[in-house]
């Protein structure tokens, strides 16, 4: 995938089996929204630190994830994969890994671990439990990794990341990652059903003045986690979402209801109308009243 996007001359054999490459706005294909192949050779596993930028993953079942600033992705399999979109320019390192020829030099990088069979779980892993995809959305590990990869020369930065790979996949494969140094771990089919149950529960609740903390103790998520997927999912951060919702209800009861403005205010979590009349304005270009004498006089 992303070593056939990014031009050949781009990638470095950094180790046995391991290519790296060093994603800046400078490269000739980085420059605009692109959609890239979905292409990768068998035995290959790809993974992308992304400093910053955007890249969105489609799979044929209709869910999406997407890839953002401290963001990490991990795939060895994009069977499942229908589209991946760069929206922005990317900056960062990605690895290519041909697990054959790699297995010796990274199985003694394993064996640090006390490990030597996390080459053989790793595509079992992968392939099994994530439809051969792993989103790590930024957090406190990918936090640290980036920190300190940003005080490396270009020349270290690869084999840093490298010793990453290998440190990630220990993680995943240890069957206790998103409690291990805080690491979180995010499906795509996990975020999508996550961020579902968080969109149902908003919607009954919309009377309700809950915040970020409220939405995060709830879903067992860290603050920033609950608002990265929700946004990763929905293309919305939460106070937008649920604005937008609270408008959409508010219509409905203007147009069906008898209900004055300020019991239809105050069903939507609103005090008063003076907050309520001017968010319905912004979103419908009228007032409250303005807008039910409308719908019901067509």
């Amino acid at each position: 995938m992303f070593k056939e996007y990014f031009t050949s001359d781009a990638w470095v054999q950094t180790m046995p089996g391991i290519y790296s490459c060093l994603l800046n706005a400078e490269n000739p294909e980085n420059r605009n929204q692109k959609q890239i192949p979905v292409k990768l050779s068998s035995g290959v596993s790809e993974i992308l630190f992304c400093l910053r930028g955007k890249v969105t993953f489609c799979c044929k079942t209709g869910q999406t994830g997407q890839l953002i600033d401290q963001g990490i992705v991990l795939i060895s399999d994009c069977s499942q994969l229908e589209k991946v979109t760069i929206h922005e320019p990317l900056e960062g390192i990605c690895l290519s890994v041909c697990r054959s020829a790699a297995s010796e030099s990274l199985s003694n990088l394993y064996q640090a671990y006390g490990e030597d069979q996390i080459a053989a779980k790793q595509a079992n892993h992968l392939g099994k439990e994530w439809n051969g995809m792993c989103l790590l959305p930024r957090q406190v590990w990918s936090q640290s990794m980036f920190y300190s990869l940003s005080h490396l020369s270009i020349e270290n930065q690869s084999k840093y990341c490298i010793m990453k790979y290998v440190e990630l996949m220990y993680l995943l494969c240890s069957g206790d990652a998103e409690h291990h140094l805080h690491l979180e771990v995010w499906k795509i089919e996990r975020q999508r059903t996550l961020v579902e149950e968080m969109q149902e529960f908003l919607v009954q609740n919309l009377s309700e003045k809950l915040t970020i903390f409220d939405l995060s103790r709830r879903f067992h998520l860290s603050p920033t986690s609950c608002k990265t997927s929700f946004r990763a999912y929905s293309g919305k951060p939460i106070h937008r979402w649920i604005s937008e919702k609270r408008m959409e209800k508010a219509a409905t009861l203007l147009k069906d209801s008898d209900l004055s403005i300020l019991e239809i205010a105050q069903s939507l979590g609103y005090s008063g109308c003076s907050q309520f009349n001017a968010s319905f304005k912004r979103t419908y270009g009228e007032t409250p009243s303005q807008y039910r004498k409308n719908v019901r006089f067509k």
